[in-house]
C-alpha cells in the first residue's frame, strides 16, 4: 500500500510539473504614450540615466518627427513633442542621449530624399538644431546611429539611389564638419543596417544583402572604415532582414534577424571579434515569427530581443539562457492583436525588458515595461517559467 501511494504521489507531481511547462503568463505592463491620430511607427527607445525611456517615432497624421519623454517608467506620464515639422520626416529614427541625456536622433527625410540628424539642446528637445548629413540622390533609410565618447554621431544607412550601405561620421558632437564613407558597393546592399561600436569606438555594422539574401557583417578597423573586414555571416536562403545588432564586452557582435525563407527567428553569435568563428541558432520557428527585431545584451553579455509574430500579429520577446540562445525563455506578451510593429527594446536598470512599438489596430504609440527579465509571472508555487531548449 505503501509503494502505491508513493507511485501516485510520484505520477501527480509529475503531472502538476507537466501542467506547467507551457509558456507563463506575461506579466507586464502597457501604457498608451500618444493617441493624437495615427501615430507610433518607426520607433526607437533609449533609457536616461534616471532609468526613464525616452523615445523617437513618426506621426503618420502629420508626416513629422515626434519624441516622448517619460517621467514615469511606465509612461503614464510624460512631455510629447515634434521636433521636426516637416512633412513626410521621421521615419527609421535611431536614438541616442548623450552625457547629458539630450537627445539625438538620425531618421530619414521621405520628402526630400535626406539623411537628417537632430540634435536636441536639452533634456526636452524644446531648443535644437536639425542637419542635413547626406541629400545625394535618395539616403538616409534604415538609420542606425551610435555615440562616439557619448557625445559625437555616427551612423550607418542605406543609399538607394546608388543601393550601397553608407556612414556618416560626425567630427564634433554638432556635427559641424563630417565625413560620409561608402562601406559596402556591391549592388544593392546595406538595408536594415546595425550599428554599434567597439571599446575602441571603431564600428560594426550588420545589414542585409538584398541582391543575394546574405546577412553581411561589416568590421571598421579605422574610424572612417577605409580598412574593413566585410563577411556573409549567413546565406541559406533568403536570410538578414531586420538585423539588430549588438557588441559583447569582449566585442564579439551578436545579430539577431529574420530568415524570410522559413520566416524564423534567427541569431549569429561570433565567437571573437572578427567573427571567424559562429554559432547559428534558429530562436524561434513557431508561425512566421522574427520580424523587427530588437536585440541588446543583459549583463551577463546574454541576448534579449524583442520581435514580431505576423502569424498572430503579435509581440514576443526571447530571453536567451545562454550566449548562443539554444536554450531560453520565450513570452508573447499581447496575443492575438496587431501589436508589435516598429518594437525597439532596452532594459532598464532592473535588467528588465521595456519596449516600445506600434499598435497598428488602434493606430497608437504604446510602451511595454516587463516587472521580470523574463517578463513572465510564476503561475504555481514556486515553478520558474518554461525555458525552450
Amino acid at each position: 500500500m505503501k509503494a502505491f501511494t508513493k507511485t501516485i504521489n510520484v505520477l501527480l507531481c509529475a503531472f502538476l510539473m507537466a501542467s506547467f511547462t507551457t509558456p507563463a503568463h506575461a506579466s507586464s505592463i502597457t501604457t498608451i504614450v500618444d493617441n493624437s491620430g495615427n501615430v507610433g511607427s518607426h520607433t526607437s527607445l533609449a533609457i536616461n540615466s534616471k532609468g526613464l525611456p525616452v523615445i523617437s517615432y513618426h506621426d503618420i497624421t502629420n508626416g513629422t518627427l515626434k519624441l516622448a519623454i517619460c517621467q514615469d517608467e511606465k509612461c503614464k506620464s510624460r512631455i510629447i513633442t515634434s521636433i521636426d515639422n516637416e512633412k513626410q520626416v521621421g521615419f527609421y529614427t535611431s536614438i541616442k542621449l548623450n552625457s547629458r541625456d539630450f537627445p539625438i536622433i538620425s531618421y530619414f527625410d521621405q520628402t526630400n530624399g535626406d539623411l537628417r540628424l537632430i540634435l536636441c539642446k536639452d533634456k526636452v528637445c524644446q531648443k535644437s538644431i536639425i542637419k542635413v548629413l547626406d541629400s545625394e540622390g535618395i539616403v538616409g533609410q534604415y538609420t542606425s546611429l551610435a555615440l562616439i565618447n557619448d557625445e559625437i554621431p555616427i551612423i550607418s544607412y542605406f543609399d538607394q539611389t546608388n543601393g550601397v550601405l553608407k556612414l556618416a561620421i560626425c567630427h564634433d558632437a554638432d556635427c559641424k564638419n563630417k565625413t560620409i564613407s561608402i562601406i559596402d558597393s556591391n549592388e544593392n546592399v546595406g538595408t536594415n543596417s546595425s550599428l554599434a561600436l567597439t571599446q575602441d569606438n571603431l564600428p560594426v555594422i550588420s545589414y542585409f544583402d538584398q541582391a543575394n539574401g546574405d546577412l553581411k557583417l561589416a568590421i571598421c578597423r579605422d574610424l572612417f572604415c577605409e580598412n574593413k573586414i566585410i563577411l556573409t555571416l549567413d546565406s541559406k536562403g533568403n536570410v538578414g532582414g531586420d538585423t539588430s545588432l549588438a557588441l559583447t564586452k569582449n566585442d564579439h557582435p551578436i545579430i539577431s534577424y529574420w530568415d524570410a525563407t522559413n520566416s524564423d527567428l534567427k541569431l549569429a553569435t561570433c565567437l571573437n571579434p572578427i567573427c571567424s568563428q559562429k554559432i547559428i541558432t534558429r530562436v524561434d520557428s513557431e508561425g512566421s515569427v522574427g520580424f523587427n527585431t530588437s536585440l541588446v545584451l543583459n549583463s551577463k553579455d546574454l541576448p534579449v530581443i524583442s520581435y514580431l509574430n505576423s502569424t498572430k500579429g503579435n509581440l514576443k520577446i526571447a530571453v536567451c539562457s545562454n550566449i548562443d540562445c539554444t536554450t531560453k525563455t520565450i513570452t508573447s506578451l499581447h496575443n492575438n492583436s496587431q501589436l508589435g510593429w516598429f518594437n525597439s527594446l532596452a532594459l532598464n536598470q532592473k535588467g528588465y525588458p521595456i519596449i516600445s512599438y506600434y499598435d497598428s489596430s488602434n493606430s497608437y504609440l504604446k510602451i511595454s515595461v516587463c516587472s521580470t527579465a523574463t517578463c513572465t509571472r510564476k503561475t504555481f508555487a514556486d515553478i520558474e517559467p518554461t525555458t525552450t531548449n
